[in-house]
């Protein structure tokens, strides 16, 4: 039994072995017969009037995972028992946050594991554009060494895909080639480069943008929403994993660790969407332009702005001058011994050397003479806290007033 839904030009036909969603724009079709949804077909229907499938049929696992746990398809052989359970359309009116569109929700079990998915994918009127967006309950933890200091030898037995969460992913057909990977960077001391492109050509890709297309002109990105590359604090090592030997892309972080799956806690990953487009690169940026603007409605002009790091000058190294100090305070390892000559009155030597640790001898301070130094490091600093004195039986006691031994006590 087939059901159909519709919202504008938006229609989603779901049934137990296939799901349909797509528009005037694209199609995505996706096959539900081993319990979790897999790309079989994106077709674009451009300006022209013409008809582009950019994805391949023969792709054999799912279009997600998560580290540490079966999916069918991969190269462990392990017992799963996925399901599909129920199909949820909602359409979903504009906000101030975001673009009217609809949404189809996919409820998932493994009995076997004891894995809860609920995979959602938002569609918009009249736009070559699929988001989607997965949210995880588990009943066990990950079977993975999530430590990163010994990951690769005790994970060595295990494939790189089973430590790796792919959030959406689509086998190309025989024409599209990947390109371009773009990274962005925020403005730093050291840095003033926005963006950062390079070639995926060793299998791996880090940003938040991965382009393929045809020779036609017609091809797909993904855009992950998720923060950039080298500010994530996830698992993964890469942001986009390419096998050539199938044609896949893998879109991955979830923004999850492994030590977050704790048992009976709701996960939400980060969204990621798969763009069509036509024209080029061009076309690409066009698309790109006007998915962010439905996606985000909000102007900065009339409603907020975005900075990153606005106090960084990018070239912090060619401003600093290491010869500054020596001209007028002299070098840096003569600064301290004056004022301490200047603030003991005849007593330097022994207090310098109990400050650097090189003695251990025990040399009275007065009271006095403690307020005296740090009036004279700071005059703001006024009467400095009473000196603390370590005690292996009672830790941190205060010595007798007045009276300090230079020789045993650490700084509060």
């Amino acid at each position: 039994m087939t059901r159909q839904d519709e919202f504008h030009d938006i229609y989603v036909r779901y049934s137990v072995t296939e799901l349909t969603v797509g528009n005037h724009a694209f199609r995505r079709v996706f096959d539900l017969t081993t319990g979790l949804p897999r790309t079989i077909g994106f077709r674009l229907f451009n300006a022209a009037n013409r008809d582009a499938e950019l994805a391949s049929p023969q792709k054999h696992a799912a279009d997600f995972s998560l580290a540490g746990y079966n999916f069918p398809g991969s190269a462990i052989p392990a017992q799963t028992d996925y399901r599909c359970e129920s199909c949820r359309f909602t359409p979903c009116p504009a906000t101030r946050f975001d673009g009217e569109h609809a949404e189809i929700s996919l409820l998932i079990r493994d009995y076997v594991q004891g894995l809860t998915f609920r995979r959602c994918y938002f569609v918009y009127p009249e736009l070559a554009a699929i988001s989607c967006r997965t949210t995880v309950i588990v009943a066990t933890i990950p079977n993975l060494y999530w430590h990163r200091r010994d990951a690769d030898a005790f994970n060595r037995d295990r494939p790189p895909e089973f430590c790796v969460n792919t959030a959406d992913a689509i086998r190309l057909a025989d024409a599209v080639t990947p390109y371009r990977v773009v990274a962005f960077r925020g403005r730093s001391d050291y840095a003033d480069d926005p963006v950062e492109e390079s070639t995926p050509d060793i299998g791996t890709g880090n940003g938040n943008l991965f382009f393929a297309a045809a020779g036609t002109g017609d091809g797909l990105f993904f855009l992950q929403e998720a923060p950039p590359s080298r500010e994530r604090r996830d698992f993964e090592r890469d942001d986009f994993r390419y096998r050539a030997e199938d044609r896949t892309i893998n879109s991955c972080c979830w923004g999850i660790t492994p030590e977050d799956l704790v048992p009976g806690r709701e996960l939400t990953s980060y969204r990621h969407t798969l763009i069509g487009f036509s024209g080029g690169h061009d076309g690409a940026l066009a698309a790109m332009k006007q998915y962010l603007h439905r996606r985000f409605p909000l102007t900065p002009a009339r409603h907020c702005s975005v900075m990153v790091n606005p106090w960084g000058c990018g070239r912090f190294p060619a401003l600093l001058n290491e010869k500054f100090p020596t001209p007028n305070c002299g070098p840096p390892a003569t600064w301290a011994p004056p004022i301490i000559n200047s603030m003991t009155a005849g007593r330097p030597a022994a207090i310098w050397a109990n400050w650097n640790g090189t003695t251990g001898s025990e040399t009275a301070l007065s009271g006095a003479s403690t307020a005296n130094c740090c009036r004279m490091v700071s005059p703001r600093c006024g009467k400095p806290p009473p000196p603390r004195e370590w005690n292996w039986r009672y830790g941190w006691r205060l010595p007798p007033t007045g009276t300090m031994r230079i020789g045993r006590t650490l700084p509060p």
